[in-house]
């Protein structure tokens, strides 16, 4: 894993949102982290973790207290880190469990729950938090606890390992090389043989109170038995043999007890057949005193309906025909209800049409009003019409005016402002062509060294051919007082002919530039002139024949606030206009109005008159229909239909009671005759049955409460010879389960008893409680093995470090409950003796820690698989070494960056700063903390 970009928002001590760009170090070589305590250095680390794996580097820190104290409500917490795996870019992206403004209430909070992804370019790998951690561990093959291991290297734990007193120790190398499990398997591996030996004294207490209890079982026969003795529990064998006995004894009980239930239930069913007959005879002489009485009731109740006929046919024959007579003169006279109906409905149309009518009249009236006083209003109002007209003329050409003079300010502050930029052009030419000119006379100078130099060193090579009294083949001379000395510093032909091409070129350049801006110089004056004659007229005064570049100034301003000025007189002058198109709008409206009204008040007066004649006859037919209501009702006995129909019904109601009142009557009587035949032969009926059942008439039946006490005495014995046949059965079955699970839990006794023991013997040996010398648990073996590995890895960094001085070994400890040699102590061997780690002195404890952090990873390393690391990040203070030793770290940690592989060192020693040059600079600030990245 290489990392490319982190990106955090809101997080630990970074209130807004910061970027670390981690490629720009490189592949490999070393980058420091350096700023004052507390400013955020090992954030940054955390951020990374966080991104992974949903923690941070050092595991103290929680996922909600992340977010920024400094960050605002609206402010999300996220970490966001991209990196590099197998040639794969993935994107890492985490937000904390956090609390923040809600997107939709104004002034809310929202709790949110921690979320993460991890994308492969578009493609989403994972999009929960959890899954995304599981993604991350199965791409990098690293779980959250190798990866601090292998990757983020906290020295602080390594320094505890170091130095710790033996009763810590144990517990700072469970954490390092997480044996937690190892623990939890000794304890699991007790727990299993204290659960053994509970299981086995389970068993051995059922078996003991299953033989009890078999021994226990009483009698159903309490009375004739003898108390059963007492089972042995200690033997197996004997307390099976007993039980058997007790079982046969027992079935002989019951063999007993069902005889006796046999006899008990025959006597029962003969005295339920004695009180059944007895039952039998009470039964029928009731029931013919009880039809004898009926039959007596049913005589009277004939007599009654009999006086209830006759007086039925005497109101029937009396009402009855009056009753139709009145009913048929009703039924004639209901046509004669309907057209005194019809004549009131006419009536109410009449009256109602005349009414509408009327008001159509009133109405008319008041609308022709309303038109004459619209069309002698309108009148007055024509005449202002030449006027509007003439000023909406005189408006829309001054607005005209106003606008086109206003174009031709805002062109030519436009034209303007295009010279103020094309001066700023002219500037950057000018400056283009004096550093152009300076260039030019800085490579004429060098070619002008670089000929003097050459030159000497010609004439320095032809002196050396010279000899005294020859002559010199330059000047002839044969004396050569003063011969040339080589200037030692001079160029070759080729080099000088080089530096002649670069001087020429730069005289050219320098010449083009210099043309370059005369020119545009020339432009922009000719330019400038042109438009300040122009702006000068626009605003109104001419030209001061001051600086150009003052007076282009204050034209601008003239021209911006003649611009603004003219914007607000042209709103004026349309807002006017408006005003005057309305007017003369309204106008012509006015004059369609009052032609309408003219052409409506013709045709409205035309309406009235016709209103007018159609109401005079509505008023004429409205009295002859109120005559024709008042002759029909005074012939009709009633006032309207429903009272007539309302008699009708009264009398023909009235009319079918009597028919109802006589038919009841007449059924009455019939059934009351048939009821006393039925009744008189029932009781002929009963009294022949009593008679054959040996009851002679008007003979009491004998008592029947003796053969119900013989009956129920009979019950109850049967009732307690049953209870005792149960108990009997019920105490065989009871006593057959016990033994029968004595016999299954023999066996089971036994299993159990090697079962313990086994787990026992387990249990002592994981837990080093054996009564042998070497008491070592299982975890501190593991233990023991993984810290030997660790040592190796370790020294190979320690003995560069130390120049081959110091070696870390593990001191084997002898006695009874050892630790298991895991103590550290430090090999000199300058001295060839061992001494305790702690006996070190600060720079060497560090250097010592590191070699067990750094050996930690490569062992690490190999235990995941031969994992390629690509990056390793160390949170170390290096403020305890002498110059000599941060001299053999620094050479231990550019040899692992050597090896493609990119470290990154926290530490705020200032030397650190001068040696690596790529940094990461944090600095704490009142609102927040605040990275700087610097690349050497």
């Amino acid at each position: 894993m290489r990392p490319l970009r982190l990106e955090l928002n809101a997080f630990g001590p970074y209130a807004g949102r910061q970027s670390v760009d981690f490629s720009a170090f490189g592949d490999h070589g070393l980058f420091l982290i350096c700023g004052d305590t507390g400013a955020g250095k090992t954030m940054l680390f955390d951020a990374i973790t966080f991104a992974l794996y949903a923690q941070t580097s050092g595991g103290e820190r929680t996922g909600t207290s992340l977010r920024s104290d400094f960050a605002t409500p609206d402010q999300d917490c996220w970490v966001e880190f991209t990196f590099e795996h197998m040639g794969e870019t993935y994107v890492a992206r985490r937000s904390p469990a956090q609390v923040t403004a809600s997107k939709r209430g104004k002034g809310k909070l929202v709790s949110r729950g921690i979320d993460g992804s991890l994308m492969h370019g578009d493609e989403c790998l994972a999009s929960k938090s959890d899954a995304a951690t599981k993604a991350v561990e199965g791409l990098l093959g690293l779980d959250y606890q190798q990866f601090r291991q292998v990757t983020m290297i906290a020295q602080g734990a390594f320094r505890d390992l170091l130095c710790a007193d033996a009763d810590s120790r144990e517990g700072v190398m469970r954490k390092i090389f997480e044996t937690q499990d190892l623990q939890g398997f000794q304890t699991r591996l007790k727990e299993t043989a204290s659960s053994a030996m509970a299981s086995l004294a389970d068993a051995a207490g059922r078996f003991d109170m299953l033989a009890e209890g078999v021994a226990d079982v009483p009698d159903a026969d309490a009375e004739n038995t003898a108390a059963p003795a007492t089972l042995p529990s200690a033997d197996v064998e004997g307390s099976l043999a007993a039980a058997d006995g007790r079982v046969a004894e027992l079935e002989v009980v019951a063999d007993r007890a069902r005889s006796d239930l046999d006899r008990l239930e025959g006597e029962r069913d003969s005295a339920s057949e004695a009180l059944r007959q007895a039952r039998e005879r009470v039964r029928l002489h009731d029931a013919v005193e009880r039809t004898a009485a009926e039959v007596a009731s049913a005589r009277a109740a004939h007599e009654a309906a009999s006086v209830a006929l006759a007086s039925a046919r005497s109101a029937h024959d009396a009402s009855y025909q009056g009753l139709v007579g009145e009913e048929r003169s009703l039924t004639d006279s209901l046509p004669r209800y309907d057209e005194l109906d019809q004549a009131r409905a006419t009536v109410k149309t009449s009256d109602g049409r005349a009414r509408e009518l009327a008001k159509g009249v009133s109405a008319l009236t008041d609308r022709i009003a309303v038109l004459e006083g619209t069309i002698s209003s309108a009148r007055s109002e024509f005449e202002a019409a030449p006027q509007v007209a003439r000023d909406l003329a005189r408006g829309k050409a001054e607005l005209d005016a106003t606008l086109q003079r206003g174009q031709d300010v805002g062109r030519c502050l436009g034209n303007l402002r295009t010279i103020a930029h094309e001066r700023g052009h002219l500037s950057q030419l000018v400056a283009t062509s004096i550093e152009r000119t300076a260039r030019a006379d800085e490579a004429r100078q060098a070619y002008d060294m670089g000929f003097s130099a050459f030159v000497a060193e010609e004439a320095s090579s032809l002196a050396k051919g010279l000899a005294e009294g020859e002559p010199c083949p330059v000047c002839g001379s044969t004396a050569h007082p003063h011969l040339a000395q080589a200037a030692g510093d001079a160029p070759t032909k080729a080099r000088l002919d080089e530096l002649q091409v670069a001087s020429d070129e730069a005289a050219k350049a320098a010449g083009t530039a210099r043309e370059a801006a005369s020119s545009k110089k020339s432009e922009v004056e000719t330019l400038s002139s042109s438009l300040l004659r122009t702006a000068c007229e626009l605003v109104g005064h001419p030209s001061a024949g001051a600086d150009a570049a003052s007076e282009e100034l204050a034209a601008t301003d003239e021209l911006a606030a003649l611009r603004d000025s003219l914007a607000a007189e042209y709103k004026e002058r349309e807002a006017r206009l408006k005003d005057l198109e309305a007017q003369s709008a309204g106008l012509d409206r006015l004059k369609g109005d009052v032609e309408a009204a003219q052409a409506e008040s013709a045709s409205v007066s035309s309406k009235l008159a016709q209103a007018k004649a159609d109401e005079a006859d509505a008023t004429r037919e409205l009295a002859a229909a109120r005559a024709k209501v008042e002759a029909i009702g005074a012939s009709l006995p009633f006032s309207s239909a429903e009272e007539a129909r309302s008699h009708l019904a009264e009398v023909s109601s009235e009319r079918r009671s009597l028919d109802e009142r006589l038919a009841k009557a007449e059924r009455d009587d019939a059934d009351a005759t048939t009821r006393v035949a039925s009744l008189e032969a029932t009781l002929a009926e009963r009294r022949r049955a009593a008679a054959d059942a040996g009851l002679a008439e008007g003979a009491v039946p004998d008592a029947i409460a003796p053969f119900e006490d013989a009956a129920a005495r009979a019950d109850e014995a049967v009732s307690k010879a049953r209870d005792v046949l149960a108990g009997a059965l019920s105490a065989d079955k009871a006593a057959e389960s016990s033994r029968d699970r004595m016999v299954e839990l023999a066996p089971e006794l036994d299993r159990l008893s090697h079962a313990a023991a086994d787990a026992t013997l387990m249990a002592n040996v994981a837990g080093g409680n054996l009564s042998s010398s070497n008491r070592i648990s299982f975890e501190r073996y593991v233990m023991a093995f993984y810290f030997e590995q660790v040592l190796l890895c370790a020294n190979r960094r320690l003995a560069h470090m130390t120049n081959g001085r110091y070696e870390l070994v593990r001191r084997e400890e002898e006695g009874g409950r050892t630790r298991a040699g895991l103590g550290i102590d430090v090999l000199d061997h300058a001295t060839g003796r061992a001494r305790p780690a702690s006996s070190l002195s600060g720079g060497e404890t560090f250097e010592a820690s590191l070699s067990l952090a750094l050996g930690l990873s490569d062992y690490a390393q190999q235990r995941a698989g031969g994992i390629q690391i690509d990056s390793v990040f160390i949170d170390e203070g290096f403020g305890t070494l002498d110059p000599e030793a941060l001299e053999s770290v620094m050479d231990v940690l550019a040899g692992l960056a050597g090896e493609s592989c990119l470290v990154g060192v926290i530490s705020h020693v200032a030397e650190l700063e001068g040696r690596i040059d790529d940094r990461i600079e944090v600095e704490a600030g009142p609102h927040g903390s605040v990275a700087t990245q610097v690349v050497g």
